[in-house]
């Protein structure tokens, strides 16, 4: 999702369990960011998961992103409220990287 207003654009993914840990997420979410600053002119580009899920975590620690903060019990699931996290990335910082 972007937003034009606030130049920022937001990631999310999902892939099957019998793909996990062939590193295809970070890959394509990789050519995705590469693709979002240039083409939108964003300052930023983030993304949430929910807090349990440490793999998630990896991933956008792999894409440069810093982790932001924690929404407590921002989402509610079919086991009750979650905590989420949300990880960021800045323009300067996805081109001092480059």
């Amino acid at each position: 999702m972007v937003s034009k207003e606030h130049h920022r654009a937001e990631i999310g993914y999902s892939i099957a369990r019998a793909r996990w840990g062939q590193g295809l997420v970070p890959e394509a979410a990789l050519a995705l960011i590469g693709w979002a600053f240039p083409t939108y002119g964003v300052a930023k580009v983030f993304a949430r998961a929910d807090a349990r899920n440490e793999r998630s975590w990896r991933v956008m620690e792999k894409l440069g992103m810093t982790r932001e903060g924690l929404l407590r019990k921002h989402r509610l699931t079919p086991d009750g409220r979650a905590d989420e996290v949300i990880y960021g990335l800045l323009r300067e910082e996805w081109e001092a990287s480059r």
